[in-house]
């Protein structure tokens, strides 16, 4: 509601009870139900609204007197959507007689049985508890307020409602908003005495519970500081309030102490008005105050399952769009705290169709208008982040959101030894949005960082270096994906796998991919890894790698080339593994001859992203004319096979090759020895050969 609402309300409601104000002054004996048509009369005239009284009513004489007065209603507003602005049973009061010698009106109790109160505003926000005209909203005072209702001051000391219903109407939405008072007790010594409140209500269905504290009635009315406390209980959650309202009657000058306490943040969806994730248990203290541009939340601690969060929180209200800002700080963060499987946030529910086409990237419209709703500046620090088992130290956040631009920079963390460091930008300020990422990882422990995705020894030693430059545009993250350019590059050093761990390891694909290309698994305990490197350049949506897929242990060399078509997210890759050449060959009774082909394990990868497939020694299919690859011949898929491993075993440091780094000098000659651009052209180049094998 608008500013001064509260006391328009107050006016309002004064008007239920004036007629027994005015018996209470006027007729202290004989037959009230005789001055019924006077007390209609006089109340219409002093409010313009019509009242009418249809039971009877009856006075208790003494130093107290007692008045009541059953089947009262009172009229709305001429524009109002309905007859009655209030309606009530019975309503009885006691009125102090010393009081009206001098022209003060105190009510020492006021109960009112069953009262259906109706408040509205119209479409340009006018209440229907402004009796006559009022004085512009912006220079309205208390006392041109109690001016403009043409109702006498009163001071109530106690006030009693049971069984009640207070329905509030917003006339620029239609929206109604219920509160079922089903008992509700407030009284105070005097004028100048605190409040208390004690009441059990429904809002829009909901159960609510509450004790209160609240400053004197005419702290109030003075607009001065105005003490609050109070303890709230609803749906699971206890709520409680602890401070003061500089400015009450203009909602200003808020210094409150907040707290909640839930079991679960979904219970509130129903008092929220919209569907609430179920997350829980919550924990949340804080200062809730205001400025002249809008409100914060200090001295924040926040705690939902095992995951905190202090700081400040604020909300600039002044500009377009508002603006948020937070500095948040964490001892920890679990993700897991907002999933699915843990109570969370649930994935929406994909169709059939959708269900049906298994990709990785979807094409769910990316909530752009979100960015462009709301401006924000926030940090985060936090000493440990953890999401599916990986566990992230010191990460230190920076967000900015500005015209529907986001900047995430910087982005770092430690993790698994090592450091990762990332930037994000997305642009929507357009109709299409853009987006840039950099990752830049260093000296990430290999074997730490499988044990903890995976939660096994498969692995141990070894760093990664990696490096990620993208760019795309799309509405969606598969349209973005379609049109992705950049480059990807994964540098691993030194270590050691595991094979027997490897083996149990069970259906992951470059497990099983790492078994079909190495023959030594079944025989040996461990696999001693010298160097692996992945590197994909990107362009128009096609991740394309020619020898940019290289693994060499002690005794393979493991080789690999192809592409991803991230528009239809298709795999085509061929990857062989050969003994070196200081390796006896006759100890590997699973290799397989084709021609002078000698093929340790090749694989071709195919299917999707979301369900890749994995085919041994597709040479031997092709023989029969099953072909995977029906462009090809037989020959050219052999040549293929026999002209990377000729390529390859000349070059001394493939994984440098791989990086597109100059190998070592050599000894004698000074010179290095890899092939130059000019050299690979004229032997046409394992790309070209590719382009027959796996398309464009």
């Amino acid at each position: 509601m608008r500013r001064h609402s509260v006391l328009k309300i107050v006016a309002g409601l004064v008007g239920l009870v004036l007629l027994s104000v005015i018996i209470a002054v006027i007729y202290v004996s004989g037959n009230l139900n005789q001055h019924k048509n006077k007390i209609e009369k006089m109340v219409e005239e002093a409010t313009g609204r019509e009242m009418l009284i249809e039971g009877d009513l009856h006075l208790g004489l003494s130093l107290i007197p007692t008045v009541a007065v059953d089947g009262v209603s009172f009229g709305n507003a001429a524009w109002g959507t309905q007859p009655q602005m209030a309606t009530v049973k019975s309503i009885e009061v006691k009125v102090a007689l010393l009081p009206l010698l001098s022209g003060d009106i105190q009510v020492e109790r006021l109960i009112l049985i069953e009262p259906d109160i109706f408040i509205e505003t119209d479409a340009e926000g006018r209440g229907n508890w402004v009796f006559g005209e009022s004085p512009p909203e912006e220079t309205a005072g208390p006392e041109d307020e109690a001016a403009a209702s043409g109702l006498p001051a009163v001071g109530v000391q106690e006030i009693e409602i049971s069984e009640g219903r207070f329905r509030y109407r917003a006339g620029d939405t239609g929206q109604t908003t219920v509160l079922v008072i089903e008992r509700l007790s407030a009284g105070a010594e005097d004028t100048n005495s605190p409040l208390k409140l004690d009441l059990v209500v429904a809002y829009n269905g909901h159960a609510i519970s509450a004790s209160a504290t609240l400053g004197a009635p005419s702290t109030l009315l003075a607009n001065q500081a105005y003490p609050l406390q109070a303890t709230v209980d609803t749906a699971g959650a206890r709520i409680t309030i602890d401070g003061e309202l500089g400015q009450p009657m203009e909602g200003k000058g808020l210094a409150l102490d907040l707290a909640m306490k839930t079991d679960s943040l979904g219970t509130l969806s129903g008092l929220a008005g919209t569907e609430l994730p179920p997350l829980g248990p919550i924990e949340v203290l804080a200062r809730l105050s205001d400025s002249d541009t809008g409100y914060q939340l200090e001295g924040l601690k926040a705690r939902v399952g095992k995951t905190d969060v202090s700081g400040r929180l604020a909300a600039v209200l002044t500009g377009a769009p508002p603006r948020v800002e937070a500095q948040l700080t964490s001892t920890n963060i679990d993700l897991a705290d907002f999933t699915t499987a843990a109570g969370g946030v649930a994935a929406p529910e994909k169709d059939e169709k959708t269900q049906q086409a298994k990709r990785v990237f979807s094409d769910d419209p990316l909530p752009l208008d979100g960015l462009r709703s709301v401006d924000a500046d926030v940090t985060l620090q936090a000493d440990r982040v953890t999401t599916q088992g990986l566990s992230l130290q010191n990460v230190d956040l920076k967000l900015a959101l500005d015209g529907g631009r986001l900047l995430v920079k910087p982005a770092k963390a430690q993790v698994a030894g090592g450091t990762i460091s990332a930037g994000i930008d997305v642009d929507a300020r357009g109709k299409v949005a853009g987006l840039t990422v950099t990752v830049d990882g260093s000296q990430i422990d290999r074997g730490r960082l499988v044990k903890e995705l995976m939660g096994s020894d498969i692995m141990s030693g070894g760093k990664i270096d990696l490096t990620l430059r993208l760019k795309g545009r799309g509405n969606s993250v598969q349209t973005m994906a379609a049109g992705l350019n950049g480059e990807v590059l994964v540098v691993a050093g030194e270590g050691r796998l595991n094979n027997k761990s490897m083996n149990l390891a069970g259906g992951d694909v470059q497990f099983e991919l790492f078994r079909m290309l190495n023959p030594f698994m079944k025989e040996e305990p461990y696999t001693t890894l010298k160097c692996a490197v992945v590197r994909y350049d990107i362009k128009d949506g096609m991740a394309t790698t020619v020898k940019g897929i290289v693994v060499e242990t002690d005794k393979l060399l493991i080789l690999g080339s192809g592409t991803i078509n991230l528009k239809n997210e298709q795999l085509a890759l061929l990857i062989e593994s050969r003994p070196k050449d200081d390796v006896v060959k006759g100890s590997l009774k699973s290799l397989v001859t084709v021609g002078d082909v000698s093929l340790a394990g090749l694989v071709q990868v195919g299917g999707t992203l979301a369900e890749p497939g994995l085919e041994l020694n597709p040479v031997g299919v092709l023989k029969q004319g099953a072909s995977v690859t029906t462009a090809v011949a037989t020959g050219g898929l052999s040549t293929l096979v026999t002209r990377l491993y000729d390529e390859a075993t000349k070059d001394e440091n493939p994984c440098l090759t791989a990086q597109r780094k100059p190998a070592p000098a050599s000894a004698s000659t000074g010179k290095t020895e890899q092939s130059s651009p000019e050299d690979e052209k004229k032997k046409g180049g394992v790309g070209g050969l590719l382009k027959g094998v796996i398309g464009k």
